[in-house]
């Protein structure tokens, strides 16, 4: 694992929506892509990497945390989207899981990704910050709901709406720094 210029390893934290409202427009393949590509960022800068799914009414792990491997295209496509969106339980996860990589690494630096179509009943509002956080928000409908940018400020998450099909930059893991959203 390289250590980033401050010394401190760094980990990837991808939270990928795998619920049924990702299915339509072909948004988790898309999504998918997205992961593939910030897997293949960590990949080579030798740092680790971790996806954790949360659709179908659960959070499941689709990688479990370890150095980032070559080509994770298997291993994401492997993963099913369908049914409701537990935004709540993958925030409240993904926090465990940083404190627990912290506590065994102290000085671990954790970058955390969370990739979302926003459509969800549920809030975060009172969730505490999600630390070094960009959401991704993958809603391509025509008239948008904002939940993405709502969700992001909610948690103290940059943001960045995704534009499949479009000639757009795709956030990477070198930029993903507080204040930098490319």
């Amino acid at each position: 694992m390289r250590k980033s210029r401050a010394g401190q390893a760094t980990a990837h934290l991808v939270l990928l929506d795998t619920s049924g409202s990702t299915l339509g427009q072909r948004l988790l393949g898309q999504a998918k892509g997205l992961v593939e590509s910030l897997v293949s960022q960590a990949y080579a800068a030798r740092e680790q990497v971790a996806v954790l799914g949360f659709g179908n009414g659960g959070v499941v792990p689709i990688l479990s945390r370890r150095r980032a491997p070559k080509d994770a295209r298997d291993t994401l496509e492997a993963a099913n989207g369908g049914g409701g969106t537990p935004l709540r339980e993958a925030i409240i996860e993904a926090k465990r899981l940083i404190r627990q990589w912290q506590r065994r690494e102290p000085g671990l630096k954790v970058r955390t990704y969370l990739i979302t179509d926003g459509r969800t009943r549920e809030t975060v509002d009172d969730l505490a910050p999600l630390e070094d956080c960009l959401l991704i928000d993958t809603e391509q409908s025509k008239v948008k709901r904002g939940q993405g940018a709502r969700i992001a400020q909610q948690l103290g998450a940059r943001y960045w709406p995704a534009s499949f099909g479009k000639p757009s930059m795709a956030p990477t893991v070198s930029a993903h720094q507080p204040g930098n959203l490319s």
